[in-house]
């Protein structure tokens, strides 16, 4: 099944791959997989495959919106869909229907990119995942094993194919840990990048909201239309966003990369330091400078960030 963005967008810019017989697909996958893998806390099949037989349409009347016309993703059920239950993975707001969409799934939608379901997590993004709505998301390469929290839906949903592209978020790690653990590609932004606008709050200081795929491309187009300025959220940065995907020439001649060895690198597995650094010397081969950083207090960070997301959570709920 073809599964990342450079593959799909030229199929279904040119018409070789219908969007209608790409949704239908990924239907039939879910309903196979999800009840082992539990990703999916809602599936949206019938909407989904009419806004492909929409994408199917303006393609091909020459009205190509870009890489992601066409393409199915799925969202962390904690953002807010128009019509579409929004559990946040709780029994207290199980049956809530929102009646406006986040600003996230309003650009992708707007992208003409297809939304096909929301995704599992640990409850309000916080809880042990053990008692949530739905229970745990299962990690596909290993049933025995966690995907990581929160967002572990949206890693486990794009590690085991049943969706291309995904969003979560991460307030502690929780886009990155469910990358990791499910072998895809996920991003944490730069706070401000991306509007949080109709995502559930857990701390409003470290919230953030970012993209996953099987591909780093994947990442790059989908940040490029979900990120940028928002008036429905003060936060959001008024930076200019470029073509990110432009940048994947896999040049890093020059490229800077900092290195937080004094602090990052201690008390880690010895093969987890063994492959940390053998990718180092391989980037700084292909033409990378690597730079000593210095985290001053970085050991104060954990128990910093464990107050402000105490305080903040507690006051939100």
């Amino acid at each position: 099944m073809i599964q990342t963005i450079a593959e799909l967008a030229p199929l279904l810019k040119a018409r070789k791959l219908s969007p209608v017989e790409l949704v239908r697909d990924l239907l039939n996958r879910i309903e196979a997989v999800n009840p082992k893998v539990n990703a999916f806390i809602t599936v949206t099949g019938e909407q989904a495959l009419e806004q492909a037989g929409k994408a199917e349409k303006e393609i091909g009347r020459g009205h190509y919106l870009g890489p992601l016309h066409g393409v199915p993703y799925a969202v962390k059920d904690l953002l807010a869909t128009k019509g579409i239950r929004t559990s946040n993975g709780s029994q207290a707001t199980a049956q809530w229907i929102p009646d406006y969409d986040s600003t996230v799934t309003t650009r992708l939608n707007r992208a003409g990119a297809i939304l096909i379901g929301k995704l599992n997590l640990l409850e309000f993004a916080m809880g042990s995942g053990q008692k949530g709505l739905t229970g745990p998301a299962k990690n596909p390469w290993d049933l025995a094993y966690s995907p990581s929290g929160s967002s572990s839906g949206s890693g486990a949903a794009v590690a085991a194919g049943m969706v291309p592209l995904s969003i979560g978020s991460d307030t502690g790690g929780s886009i990155r840990g469910p990358a990791k653990s499910c072998g895809v590609v996920g991003l944490k932004p730069t706070y401000g990048r991306i509007s949080r606008y109709g995502v559930t709050t857990l701390s409003w200081t470290l919230d953030h909201v970012g993209p996953m795929a099987k591909t780093v491309a994947g990442v790059a187009h989908m940040l490029r239309a979900i990120a940028g300025a928002d008036p429905q959220d003060h936060t959001a940065a008024a930076s200019p966003v470029p073509d990110y995907a432009k940048s994947l020439t896999g040049n890093i001649q020059g490229l800077r990369i900092g290195v937080a060895d004094a602090y990052f690198f201690k008390n880690v597995h010895p093969e987890t330091d063994a492959a940390l650094r053998a990718a180092l010397v391989v980037l700084q081969k292909l033409g990378a400078v690597l730079v000593d950083v210095r985290v001053e207090h970085a050991a104060l960070c954990s128990p910093a960030s464990g107050i402000i997301l105490g305080a903040e959570s507690a006051a939100f709920h």
